[in-house]
């Protein structure tokens, strides 16, 4: 029947159709490949959440490094209300699943271990967009 063979097609277009939007949204906004190591070492310099970033448009965003080594398993973020303490939070969970998946990520450098899960707790009321926060 054709009906198995539109499907196929319909999941083979689909397939391009991330893998070229991904690579427009890479080239368009200068995203980097990312480096893998084998030594539980996570390195992002200069990163940025490709979300805000977008949705800023002209206003400076101000990228983040975030460093984690093998003595460093751990990070204690702080900071006051609307200070981007979920934000930083989530561009570190974004750019890892970006770069596991096999796009470009939004920083300068990267460098990543291959992670099994990602486990996160995080107000989902934050509205990012209007800078509203769950506090």
């Amino acid at each position: 029947t054709y009906i198995n063979r539109l499907q196929k097609l319909a999941k083979i277009l689909a397939t391009v159709d991330v893998l070229q939007s991904l690579a427009v949204v890479a080239e368009t906004n200068h995203y980097i490949r990312p480096q893998f190591n084998d030594n539980h070492v996570i390195t992002i310099q200069e990163g940025r959440h490709a979300v805000v970033e977008k949705v800023m448009g002209v206003q400076e965003y101000i990228p983040n490094s975030i460093s984690f080594d093998q003595q460093t398993s751990i990070q204690l973020i702080t900071g006051p209300n609307m200070s981007g303490k979920s934000t930083y939070m989530r561009q570190l969970a974004l750019t890892v699943i970006m770069a596991q998946m096999g796009s470009f990520v939004a920083a300068d450098h990267v460098d990543l271990p291959l992670f099994d899960a990602i486990f996160t707790r995080i107000g989902a009321a934050d509205d990012l967009i209007s800078g509203q926060s769950t506090f």
